[in-house]
C-alpha cells in the first residue's frame, strides 16, 4: 500500500530504531531522532519502576525536540501507569510487544499516540489491524529481539497480503540493501536495532563492539527453544551462551529454573566485555556491519544506498513479461 510513514510520524526518513533493553537509553534514542529517524526508548529497562521510566522519557525530551517513541511490553507490571503517562506527554508513537494493546486503544487514539505493535506472524497482524493500530512492525526471526518462527523475507509479503495497514519491516535489516528489499516486499519503512547498537552513541564497551564486529552473522542462535520458553532472544555465541545451553539441557530442567539462570546476563557483556558470564542479543545482520558510525551517518548512508538501489532498478526491468 502507498503510505508515507515519515510524514505520518513527522520524521525525515521512514526508519525506526529498534528498542533494545539496556541499550536504547535516552542518549541513543535522541541521537536516532536527531538523525531524522524515530528513536524508540526501551521502557523495559525499568519494567517495574514507573518513576525511572518517567525520568527516561523526560531525559529524551531534554536531549531532542524531535519526535521519538517508547517501547512498551504489555506484560509489564506498570503498563497501565505507563500508558496513561505516554498519553499525557504527547509521545509521537509507541511500539508494543508481549501482548495486545487493544484495551488501551481508545485512550491512545484520543491522545494522538500512534500505536505500532511488533508482530511475528500474519495472524497477529490481522488481530492488530482489527484493533485499529496505526501500523505493525513485522519482525522476522533474524532479529536480535524476541524471535518468532518466520524469516523476514516470507513474513513481509505474507503480512502485506493479510492486512491493509502500513508495515514496517524488521529482522536482519542493517542498511539500504535490506531497506530496498523490504519496500519491494510491501513495507513502507524499516526498523533497525543491531545496526544502531553498533553506533557511537550506544553505550557498549569497546570489547563488546569489537566482539560484534568480528562476527559474520552465522554465529547466532535462539536460546530457550529447547525447553519451550515463550520469550526467546537471538544471541551471539560465546562461552556464556554455551553455559546456558548446557544448563537448559539438564534432565528435569524447568522453565523457571532456566529463566533464573539465563536472564539478566546481557549487561555483563555489553558494558563490561565479560563473555564468560554475559552474552549479547543481536540479529543476523551483524555480518554486514563493518564499522561503528554515528547515528546520523548510519541513517544517511542507509538512505543513500536505498535511493541508489531504487534508482538503478528500472534498468534491470524486463519489458513485455
Amino acid at each position: 500500500m502507498t503510505f508515507d510513514l515519515a510524514k505520518e510520524l513527522s520524521i525525515a526518513y521512514p526508519i525506526l530504531g529498534g528498542a533494545m533493553t539496556g541499550v536504547s537509553d535516552p542518549i541513543l534514542t535522541a541521537a536516532i531522532s536527531e538523525a531524522g529517524a524515530l528513536g524508540i526508548y526501551a521502557s523495559g529497562m525499568n519494567i517495574n519502576d514507573i518513576g525511572a521510566v518517567r525520568e527516561g522519557i523526560q531525559e529524551c525530551k531534554r536531549l531532542t525536540q524531535k519526535p521519538f517513541g517508547v517501547n512498551i511490553a504489555m506484560v509489564a507490571p506498570i503498563v497501565d501507569e505507563l500508558m496513561d503517562y505516554v498519553c499525557k506527554e504527547n509521545i509521537a508513537a509507541i511500539t508494543t510487544g508481549a501482548g495486545s494493546p487493544e484495551r488501551f486503544m481508545p485512550m491512545l487514539r484520543e491522545a494522538g499516540v500512534r500505536v505500532i505493535p511488533v508482530i511475528a506472524a500474519p495472524r497477529q497482524a490481522k488481530k492488530m489491524a482489527a484493533a485499529g493500530v496505526t501500523a505493525v512492525v513485522a519482525e522476522g526471526m533474524e532479529s536480535g529481539g524476541n524471535a518468532g518462527h518466520m524469516t523476514t523475507m516470507p513474513l513481509i509479503p505474507a503480512v502485506a497480503d493479510a492486512v491493509d495497514i502500513p508495515i514496517i519491516a524488521a529482522g536482519g535489516i542493517v542498511d539500504g540493501r535490506g531497506m530496498a528489499a523490504a519496500f519491494a516486499m510491501g513495507a513502507c519503512g524499516i526498523q533497525m536495532g543491531t545496526r544502531f547498537m553498533l553506533s557511537k552513541e550506544a553505550r557498549l564497551c569497546k570489547e563488546a563492539q569489537d566482539f560484534l564486529l568480528s562476527k559474520d552473522g552465522s554465529e547466532t542462535l535462539v536460546l530457550g527453544q529447547r525447553i519451550g520458553n515463550k520469550v526467546n532472544a537471538r544471541v551471539v555465541m560465546c562461552p556464556a551462551v554455551q553455559k546456558v545451553l548446557d544448563y537448559e539441557a539438564q534432565p528435569g530442567m524447568t522453565i523457571p529454573e532456566y529463566r533464573k539462570f539465563a536472564l539478566g546476563r546481557s549487561g555483563r557483556a555489553l558494558f563490561q566485555g565479560d563473555f564468560e558470564e554475559g552474552y549479547i542479543s543481536a540479529g543476523m545482520g551483524i555480518g554486514a556491519i563493518h564499522e561503528v558510525l554515528t547515528c546520523k551517518e548510519i541513517v544517511e548512508r542507509t538512505m543513500e544506498q536505498f535511493n541508489s538501489i531504487v534508482r538503478s532498478m528500472p534498468q534491470h526491468a524486463v519489458d513485455n513479461v
